[in-house]
């Protein structure tokens, strides 16, 4: 069928057929890429109607968490003031219902929203009805608004999923579709609810149990999640530093604001006991500066998200174009040159079949018209030329005859050869074929010469062979063999370098040993130094004080002295009282009143003189135990004189030991600095028996591979014997 339609088919039908199949590749490739520039189109194009369905959803995220926390943070004078606030931030949320449920109706079926926004509206419209009827204290208030919120954030994340917002492919739009989805909403959601908490909390200045561990849970989910979204924000900008400006900016001021609320919160409320310091209007503030910068944050991510898709959507557009103008010029140009050059081809080709056909009807003068240059114009012309020749070798019947003749007659004769029979010969003869029979005669001369000597070295080379592969198989056994010891000494290599190695590592634990053994002695010969320097200062003051003890010796024996002095002026006082009262006896009633006074003298006189005998005692026994101490202070001194030389000698000892000790530790680190090096070289030297077996292995593969070739060169050999054995020679004259 396909060679009917060749023949059938004209050159220019078959050049057009092959342009068609040419531009059929191309064409495939340009559907593809067009199919993948629209499909990435659509994907950011999709995008862009989820950054749109998000507006409304961070309007009404802002609003029902202010419609919430309206009473803390906003609360009136009076209820009328109060309802009307209520109301108009009721009013508010229902504008921003509307907004999304418009939205809804233009992209609700393609992001497939419509039913979690018509489930949203009607939980708000509950929730107002009941917030309007007065139906909601505070706790189920904040329950109530805090489930709408939730379902917020679950048609953001929804609008997320379904708009390829969360697939998106570049890194600073993905980080910000991460922020404005997934980490933003529900960190805006606890700013609001700590910021509504502690004003409370604030205002009665006093917080319970549960109200502080709740502040304290709160502001720990926010720490938690402000390091992924700074790291977010610092990729984004990174990867594209145009962002700096805008969110880059926003994101330092917002994560500064929010630390200030969380730290006021830890420490003025969580962690401040009762009664509280925080004022609520500071702490409102504060608070309230933490929102606006994070939904301020918000808005500028969104924007800054809008803007990157916006110019993706149109840099691929663009480049989508580009490239399809470039393609369709592109195909225009090969498409004309490929049609020139065809048509060039069909005339030339047209111009050459022309000659053929007249030359088949016998026209010998005719000639082809050369067009082109190319091999076709080369074919054209020697076509002419060939006729030119042809022309002028033109013959008559009878010498065709005659040739024709001669040429059969040379064939019967060389019909041989050709089943292998080199012993014919050409009759060489005066006709045209003489000369090619005399030629034909050397060249069967010649391939006799080059038979008898291919077979004799074909029996050469596999005599030969043979002999080589025999050496290259015992070659190959050898290097087996050599491979198996090599492992072996390889295996004992590795074990001694194991064992090395653990000697290493004892090495190693005994320098450490050595070393700990020579810090205990350096901190025994401390410790024996320090209580040289303690002994000899108890030695200094045990004889300052046997000094002391002798000099209140001393003072005692004066003190005896003086007691001795005193008992004769007692005795002599009683003398003299004795004296007085013989005196005042004489005297008569006159001397009465003197014998009195000399008797009380007399009495003060033995007093004094038992007193002086009673300290005379006391000295005594003072001086004897004194004298005792004395020699004890001096036997004290001795043994701390001979304390302190045993503790001289301990400690020379021990700088012995220390001297013996640093010197074994610098021996344990040379052997254990010499056994590494060993082991070190013992592991290398292993290593290296491995490459040697590794290397004996390819040598035994080799020559395996060697025997193999040397015994198919030997089959060779032996076939081109074989091959040879079918050609007759003539027997050799003997």
């Amino acid at each position: 069928m396909f060679d009917r339609l060749k023949r059938i088919f004209r050159l220019p039908v078959k050049l057009g057929l092959l342009i068609a199949l040419l531009l059929v590749p191309l064409a495939v490739l340009v559907n593809d890429f067009t199919r993948t520039s629209n499909t990435n189109i659509r994907f950011a194009e999709k995008e862009l109607l989820g950054v749109e369905a998000l507006r409304p959803l961070r309007s009404l995220l802002e609003h029902v968490a202010a419609h919430r926390d309206q009473p803390v943070l906003a609360p009136a004078t009076d209820a009328a003031a109060q309802v009307a606030a209520r109301l108009t931030a009721a009013q508010v949320v229902d504008a921003d219902v509307q907004a999304l449920a418009e939205v809804d109706r233009r992209l609700g079926r393609e992001l497939g929203t419509t039913e979690q926004v018509a489930a949203l509206a009607k939980s708000w419209q509950g929730l107002r009805d009941r917030a309007a009827a007065g139906g909601l204290d505070g706790a189920a208030s904040f329950a109530a608004h805090t489930a709408l919120l939730n379902q917020i954030y679950a048609l953001i994340r929804q609008v997320g999923d379904s708009s390829n917002l969360i697939l998106d492919p570049d890194l600073d739009s993905y980080y910000l579709m991460e922020a404005v989805v997934v980490s933003l909403p529900e960190m805006l959601g606890s700013v609001g609810h700590l910021r509504a908490l502690g004003v409370e909390v604030a205002r009665r200045t006093s917080a319970t149990p549960t109200e502080r561990a709740t502040l304290g849970q709160l502001a720990d989910v926010e720490r938690r999640q402000v390091p992924g979204l700074q790291r977010g924000y610092t990729v984004a900008v990174q990867n594209n530093p145009a962002l700096q400006a805008t969110v880059g900016v926003a994101s330092k001021e917002a994560f500064d604001a929010l630390d200030a609320l969380l730290r006021t919160v830890d420490r003025q409320i969580v962690q401040a006991p009762d009664p509280l310091g925080v004022a609520p209007a500071g702490f409102q503030q504060t608070g309230t500066q933490a929102h606006d910068r994070l939904f301020g944050l918000y808005d500028r991510s969104l924007e800054s998200l809008n803007g990157l898709l916006v110019a993706r959507t149109g840099r691929l557009t663009a480049e989508r174009n580009r490239r399809l103008l470039l393609s369709g010029v592109l195909t225009l140009v090969a498409l004309v040159s490929t049609l020139l050059i065809a048509r060039g081809i069909a005339r030339q080709v047209r111009a050459i079949t022309g000659t053929l056909d007249e030359l088949g009807r016998g026209n010998i003068g005719v000639r082809a018209q050369v067009l082109s240059a190319d091999e076709l114009g080369s074919t054209a012309r020697n076509l002419n030329s060939m006729l030119d020749n042809l022309r002028g070798l033109m013959q008559s019947r009878e010498e065709r005859d005659q040739i024709q003749a001669s040429v059969m007659k040379l064939l019967n004769e060389v019909s041989d050869v050709a089943e292998g029979d080199l012993r014919v010969s050409a009759e060489v003869g005066p006709d045209i074929t003489g000369a090619i029979a005399d030629s034909f005669n050397y060249m069967i001369t010649e391939l006799r010469q080059v038979i008898e000597r291919v077979k004799s070295t074909s029996a050469e080379v596999s005599l030969a062979a043979g002999g080589v592969r025999t050496t290259a198989e015992r070659l190959a056994a050898g290097s087996a063999g050599q491979a198996v010891e090599i492992d072996q000494t390889s295996a004992r290599m590795e074990q001694m370098a194991g064992a090395m190695q653990q000697a290493t590592e004892q090495s190693l634990a005994a320098a450490r040993v050595a070393e700990q053994a020579l810090e205990k002695a350096r901190q025994g010969t401390t410790s024996v130094t320090r209580t040289i320097e303690g002994m000899t200062a108890i030695r200094g003051q045990v004889q300052e004080t046997a000094k002391r003890i002798k000099r209140l010796g001393e003072s005692s024996q004066e003190i005896g002295e003086i007691v001795q002095v005193i008992g004769d002026i007692a005795d002599r006082t009683s003398i003299l009282a004795l004296n007085a009262t013989i005196q005042a006896a004489s005297a008569g009633d006159a001397g009465r009143g003197f014998m009195v006074v000399a008797e009380e003298v007399e009495r003060l006189a033995q007093r004094a003189a038992a007193s002086s005998k009673s300290i005379e005692t006391l000295v005594k026994t003072i001086q004897s135990e004194t004298n005792e101490a004395v020699g004890a202070m001096e036997g004290m001194t001795r043994e701390v004189v001979g304390g302190s030389g045993l503790a001289l000698a301990a400690g020379r000892s021990l700088q012995e030991i220390e001297e013996v000790s640093a010197r074994l530790a610098d021996l344990i680190r040379t052997i254990s600095s010499s056994t590494s090096h060993q082991a070190s070289d013992t592991q290398e030297a292993a290593r290296t028996m491995g490459r040697l077996s590794e290397l004996t292995n390819e040598t035994a593969a080799a020559a395996r591979n060697a025997a193999a070739s040397i015994r198919g060169l030997a089959t060779l050999a032996d076939q081109l014997r074989a091959s040879m054995d079918r050609f007759k020679l003539p027997e050799r004259a003997a």
